[in-house]
């Protein structure tokens, strides 16, 4: 960088083709997102300078098998190569946050893909509400676990296969609900 406030330059646009159909490609436009203040190097023009697949590993801390991973599932997109190497845009770093915060909150490869699609848009909301309450019936599920598992560590039966709560859970367990004549709840048959 050639002064202390200079920021790097970031294209507003970061092309790429993700495939929703094979006929159907979308581009994913960032103009309204911030881009992240990656210190970048800027070339003799003032424009920001490309970074190599082991500079973007190492700026993002992600490996650089997953980077070629995430470009051949078309999320991020090299723009050069020199030698054998890839080239990105600084840019891709803001793309690959948002790629660790959307993992991080347990989405798919296609639900990341769909957030990046909306390029932050009104349609980004109608997602993100699904998956918020999609998140939130899971995080509900994983309470009653928890509480399960509570209870089985203070359970005074001497075998928690014989507690009456541990049964009534085994009932509710299977897939297949309210056919209590295929669920027969009874003694766990342990290993010898």
């Amino acid at each position: 960088m050639s002064g202390p406030d200079k920021r790097p330059a970031v294209p507003s646009k970061l092309d790429v083709r993700l495939s929703m159909r094979s006929t159907q490609s979308l581009e994913v436009d960032f103009k309204s997102m911030r881009s992240l203040d990656f210190p970048a190097d800027l070339d003799k023009d003032g424009e920001a300078d490309l970074l190599d697949i082991g500079d973007v590993a190492s700026r993002s801390g992600m490996a650089p098998s997953a980077l070629r991973y995430y470009e051949s599932e078309t999320i991020i997109a090299s723009v050069d190569r020199k030698g054998l190497r890839r080239q990105f845009r600084p840019d891709v770093l803001t793309t690959l946050a948002v790629v660790a915060m959307c993992r991080e909150a347990g989405f798919t490869l296609e639900e990341i893909k769909l957030v990046l699609a909306t390029g932050g848009g009104p349609s980004w909301k109608a997602f993100a509400e699904r998956k918020r309450d999609q998140l939130r019936a899971q995080a509900e599920h994983l309470n009653t676990v928890a509480d399960q598992l509570d209870h089985a560590l203070r359970c005074p039966s001497p075998n928690v296969f014989d507690c009456e709560h541990f049964q009534a859970a085994l009932a509710g367990a299977l897939p297949v609900r309210g056919d209590a004549d295929r669920v027969q709840v009874g003694r766990v048959r342990r290993g010898r």
